[in-house]
C-alpha cells in the first residue's frame, strides 16, 4: 500500500542472453486491487529511456496506452502479461493479454510509443495512487525465448 505522498517507483532492470539477436520478451503478474482502498500502478518497459509502451491498472480500469482495456473489479486477481518481439522479427508492437480470476480474458496490441524501441532493458513499476490504497502484486516473471 501507499504509504506515502509520493509515488514509489520500482525498476527491476532486464538482461538478454547476449548470444539472442532476435525472439520473444515476455513479463507476467498477477495483481489484485484492494476490496476497501483500491490504488493504481503502472507498468512500463524501457530501454535507455526509450518507452515501449504504458500499462496503467486501477482504480477502475486496465488502460493501455490511452485505451480501455478492461473494467476492474476490486478484490479480484488479474493475470497480466505483456509481451514482445525483438530483433530482425520485430513487429513493433507490445501484446497484452489479462485473464480474470474467472476466465474472463481480454486482449489487445499496442504500437510502441518510440519506433527506436527495441527490447527492454528495465521494466518499472510505479504507485499512482493517494495514500492508504493498495494495489498487491504476486509472481512477476519475466522470460527470454528465440
Amino acid at each position: 500500500s501507499l504509504k506515502h505522498e509520493w509515488m514509489p517507483l520500482a525498476s527491476v532492470p532486464l538482461r538478454f542472453p547476449i548470444e539472442l539477436t532476435a525472439g520473444v520478451y515476455r513479463a507476467t503478474l498477477d495483481l489484485i486491487l484492494d476490496r476497501h482502498a483500491p490504488g493504481s500502478i503502472r507498468i512500463t518497459l524501457l530501454q535507455d529511456r526509450i518507452e515501449a509502451g504504458r500499462v496503467t491498472f486501477g482504480p477502475g480500469e486496465v488502460k493501455v496506452g490511452e485505451r480501455n482495456l478492461a473494467a476492474l473489479e476490486h478484490g479480484t486477481w488479474y493475470h497480466l502479461e505483456v509481451s514482445g518481439r525483438f530483433g530482425a522479427g520485430s513487429d513493433r508492437q507490445l501484446s497484452i493479454v489479462m485473464n480474470a480470476e474467472d476466465g474472463r480474458t481480454w486482449t489487445t496490441q499496442l504500437p510502441y510509443s518510440k519506433y527506436d524501441f527495441d527490447r527492454p532493458k528495465e521494466i518499472q513499476i510505479i504507485g499512482l495512487g493517494v495514500p492508504d490504497t493498495a494495489v498487491q502484486i504476486d509472481n512477476l516473471v519475466v522470460t527470454v525465448e528465440e
